[in-house]
């Protein structure tokens, strides 16, 4: 469409003649081939609002396709890891890079790019409401309607009342078979992980205190570069997915790469020492960082034994002690 907008013979199909028709098309009197920067130059004020609006909500659409995805179509625990947060800020920032490229560009190529859109969040939309992942809001939404229309199995049922925390269900953990085959397809992933990235580890997989652990030893220094923080967390998350999607269940696997998780104790030890000092020196209460369930879990072990009392606030990734 560029090239047409320049009376030049386009791609494909786009011959001499498409080429000519095209730039005699009109939308509301505005040429389609014509920018909104040689709409400003020729005072073109039916191209400059016609242009000007589409933008807005070519931008507004782009924003909002992505928003319904991670805000319904993320798992809780996904929320709490620092990948996130990171997509969350450029979910803020990639939507505004239309403006450069929307007032360079034809007014035909942004109306394409303006429906396209609409037609992703239209699909979005549906694959989100029927196959959501599991754990998001999403997909307890969609396991609420499916048991309030008793479509679900005893077993199913069981779970979403688990993890809403409701019913007769309420206290019930997953199996020890559960968690077993949770572990196994968790080994199974991150061993063609490593072969993919030829890295060499030995798997260990057990289970305790209503959750499947797997953790990764060996492999010399090529391991300690994935035993990072952000990079086990982000490892964690695919491998929750991966599980669940196997399982169809919401999954509270742990991963631990070369001791990454002894290490993560470890500061939230000193965490808690930190906090423990500023309550010693008059302090009524100390807010520490969100953190996820387990992390939570740990801390709230930890003050304990230090004698303190400790509880978590917030909602979703913004919860913490």
């Amino acid at each position: 469409l560029r090239h047409a907008a320049e009376n030049k013979t386009g791609i494909g199909f786009m011959n001499q003649e498409l080429t000519h028709n095209f730039n005699a098309a009109e939308l509301f009197g505005a040429p389609l081939k014509m920018t909104f920067t040689q709409g400003w130059a020729e005072q073109n004020w039916v191209i400059i609002i016609l242009l000007g609006a589409i933008m807005i909500l070519m931008i507004a659409s782009q924003f909002f396709t992505q928003l319904q995805i991670m805000s319904k179509n993320v798992s809780d625990e996904t929320k709490n890891s620092p990948m996130y947060r990171q997509q969350r800020i450029l979910l803020y920032i990639i939507p505004f890079a239309f403006i450069f490229s929307g007032v360079t560009f034809p007014l035909a190529l942004n109306i394409y790019w303006f429906t396209s859109n609409l037609w992703t969040m239209g699909q979005q939309y549906i694959v989100i409401k029927n196959m959501p992942t599991p754990g998001s809001e999403a997909w307890r939404q969609r396991q609420a309607r499916l048991k309030a229309k008793g479509k679900l199995t005893e077993e199913e049922a069981a779970e979403i009342d688990r993890i809403e925390g409701t019913g007769e269900a309420q206290g019930q953990h997953p199996t020890l078979e559960e968690l077993e085959a949770e572990g196994d397809l968790a080994a199974d992933y991150i061993e063609g992980f490593l072969d993919i990235a030829d890295l060499d580890g030995d798997l260990d997989i057990s289970v305790a205190s209503g959750r499947a652990y797997v953790s990764v030893t060996g492999g010399g220094e090529d391991l300690d570069r994935l035993a990072m923080p952000d990079t086990v967390q982000a490892l964690q998350d695919l491998t929750r997915l991966a599980v669940q999607g196997g399982t169809g269940r919401f999954s509270r696997l742990i991963l631990d790469i070369g001791g990454s998780r002894d290490a993560r104790a470890a500061e939230l030890g000193r965490l808690v020492d930190a906090a423990v000092a500023q309550l010693a020196a008059g302090r009524t209460e100390v807010e520490l960082e969100p953190m996820s369930s387990y992390e939570r879990k740990l801390v709230h072990d930890i003050v304990a034994e230090r004698g303190y009392h400790s509880e978590s606030r917030g909602e979703g990734r913004d919860r913490r002690l």
